[in-house]
């Protein structure tokens, strides 16, 4: 049975996360599995050496718990044909809290992980301060990044972003069998500050003969965008494309790295606004999951 993995800090913003997984998993005939992870109190040097307090951590555990079960019972509700687990772990706080969403994710055999994003211009912090930026370059399965209020809507166009290259029709075809659920349109564009010319339709002609042959989906269609500037490139094809998902692969130093540092972030979450759905590099990525 596919899962859909949900961390969550029971925000508002994590909880719409949530509830927007429940529907991906509807289509697609997926389980949820939600999941806190909470940082033991280490204040001082000495702390991993220090028994931290039993009734404390039993009282954040029970606390945990309920909440997780609250919202679990709240997704249920929505859709009891949708099995939705919890789970719950504890570590240190010198520990790195998303490799352990990540090491989770793996071991659960997700096929998706499903965050939440806020809405006041950066990428919210989760988690006692780790980021859901710090798990994009961590993360070994697809990651899921979802508006704080979008909501779902059948997905009829996905946004593929894309070098050409041979190496990503593995991830093209994953994103094509979860197309395969809404009959979306499977949209590649590759943004260059290069004219159309014949050579280059030539070029293109076999990447996306190639593609359709490996994948086996029909509805593929191809967009240049032609901008001296990336990340602008991928805000007019989210802003005039009618898209209602983009899909990026996360390469170092690449221009995802751009769209989310540090001094791009409020630009970007200004005219990206639908759900963003990032694959790890091949050297990184644990699997490209068929949902």
């Amino acid at each position: 049975m596919k899962t859909l993995f949900v961390p969550t800090d029971f925000s508002a913003a994590a909880e719409n996360a949530a509830q927007y997984a429940l529907a991906i998993a509807q289509a697609t005939r997926a389980n949820v599995k939600l999941f806190n992870v909470f940082m033991v109190a280490a204040a001082t040097p000495m702390a991993a050496q220090v028994a931290w307090p039993l009734y404390n951590y039993e009282a954040v555990v029970e606390s945990t718990n309920a909440e997780l079960n609250k919202l679990a019972n709240k997704l249920t509700n929505l859709d009891d044909s949708r099995a939705v687990e919890v789970l719950t772990s504890c570590e240190s706080a010198a520990g790195n809290v998303a490799e352990m969403i990540n090491q989770k994710a793996v071991d659960e055999r997700a096929c998706m992980v499903v965050m939440g994003t806020s809405g006041s211009g950066d990428v919210q912090h989760f988690f006692l301060g780790s980021t859901s930026n710090n798990l994009i370059s961590k993360i070994a399965v697809p990651l899921l990044l979802v508006p704080p209020k979008y909501q779902f809507k059948p997905i009829k166009r996905i946004a593929i972003a894309t070098d050409l290259s041979d190496s990503e029709i593995e991830v093209i075809q994953s994103v094509a069998s979860l197309a395969k659920y809404f009959n979306a349109e499977l949209v590649l564009f590759h943004v260059t500050d290069d004219k159309y010319e014949p050579e280059y339709a030539k070029k293109i002609d076999v990447y996306l003969r190639e593609v359709t042959n490996r994948i086996n989906y029909s509805n593929v269609f191809y967009r240049h965008v032609k901008s001296t500037d990336v990340n602008h490139g991928v805000e007019w094809i989210v802003e005039h494309g009618l898209v209602d998902m983009l899909a990026i692969i996360h390469q170092e130093h690449n221009f995802f790295d751009k769209l989310f540092s540090r001094s791009h972030t409020h630009h970007a979450a200004k005219h990206i606004d639908i759900p963003l759905l990032v694959y790890p590099c091949a050297s990184k990525r644990f699997i490209a999951p068929a949902f």
